[in-house]
């Protein structure tokens, strides 16, 4: 366990843990930069904070500060909320994150000794009800997961050219929505704009699952009339309307 002491305050720290959690978020440094970001702002005491941080809250956004692109923190932001380490919030004071798993950095709250005397009580109970419950949870994640990934966006993948220990990798790290609206981007493109994917298919989608690419010009538009059409329909002669492969959508 190592100890990192704020410089403006030298009777706080927050702790660090040699878990596994922290060997594997050690995988991807855009998510354990910004998980230490959080970890070092959120707020510790009960003391009056003017923007309305609860314990355990934390302004973020300002992705430069730790040498993320914007793409990059969006997707250390997102695998975070995914993998249960903290969750957000959009306010007009900007996004505030909430630190709810301490396997990797505890901020080591501070209250008066009531209060702390009760959250330690507390905390007791809640861990060990976590335990079973974050087991729980994760079995039945790790099932549906690999039933989903194995006869959905597995497959998708591998069809529009993806190797699949790539396709395996990219569908352990993403969740199903994610993969499966990056894949009508690329979709869309394919049939809409060619030329901007020609050189490599299968390296371009690849690259835009991990760099989470913003949605190409028209596709909104365009997945509007997609929503409408595919909630009656998913005929031949719809997809050939929308613009897409037939064989490709087929799973």
């Amino acid at each position: 366990m190592t100890h990192f002491r704020p410089k403006d305050d030298n009777s706080s720290f927050i702790k660090t843990f040699r878990s596994n959690e922290s060997e594997q978020l050690m995988r991807y440094p855009s998510c354990l930069i910004l998980l230490l970001q959080i970890s070092l702002r959120a707020k510790r005491t009960n003391s009056l904070d003017l923007n309305g941080l609860e314990i355990g809250e934390a302004l973020i956004g300002d992705h430069d500060s730790i040498g993320l692109t914007q793409q990059q923190y969006r997707t250390a932001k997102r695998n975070l909320k995914k993998w249960g380490f903290i969750t957000t919030k959009s306010t007009n004071k900007g996004t505030i994150a909430k630190l709810i798993n301490t396997d990797v950095f505890d901020i080591n709250i501070e209250l008066d000794n009531d209060q702390t005397n009760e959250r330690i009580a507390h905390q007791k109970l809640s861990n060990n009800n976590q335990i079973t419950t974050n087991n729980k949870n994760k079995n039945e994640k790790k099932e549906k997961n690999v039933k989903n990934h194995v006869s959905d966006a597995f497959l998708k993948l591998t069809q529009r050219g993806i190797e699949e220990p790539v396709a395996k990798d990219l569908t352990a790290r993403n969740s199903e929505e994610f993969i499966e609206m990056k894949i009508l981007q690329f979709d869309y493109l394919e049939s809409n704009k060619p030329e901007r994917i020609s050189f490599n298919p299968p390296g371009y989608l690849v690259k835009s699952i991990n760099e989470d690419y913003t949605p190409p010009a028209g596709f909104d538009e365009w997945y509007d009339n997609y929503k409408v059409h595919i909630g009656h329909s998913q005929s031949p002669e719809i997809l050939e309307e929308l613009g897409l492969d037939i064989n490709k959508n087929k799973v």
